[in-house]
């Protein structure tokens, strides 16, 4: 007999426009805000946006960096941050 429920392996960078954000495994919704209004974006497997974010200098503008994943949802952006991280 086949299992109703599922585990969602896919996990999801939330971002707001002002730049707030949170990780989860289900694509946000909410019917007080506009369609939208939070992009939840894939995270690729292997990617661990949160300690990427956490460990950033306080002199990056991670407000900014999020901001432009919101209007373009490339998350590769944060993915860079991490390539420049290990150079330094």
């Amino acid at each position: 007999m086949r299992s109703m429920s599922s585990h969602n392996d896919q996990l999801y960078l939330h971002v707001a426009p002002c730049g707030d954000y949170w990780t989860g495994h289900e694509v946000f919704a909410a019917k007080h805000l506009q369609p939208d209004y939070v992009k939840s974006i894939p995270i690729p497997k292997g990617l661990n946006v949160e300690d990427i974010l956490d460990d950033l200098n306080d002199g990056e503008d991670i407000d900014g960096i999020l901001k432009n994943v919101y209007d373009t949802e490339d998350i590769t952006l944060i993915e860079k941050l991490s390539s420049n991280d290990k150079r330094r």
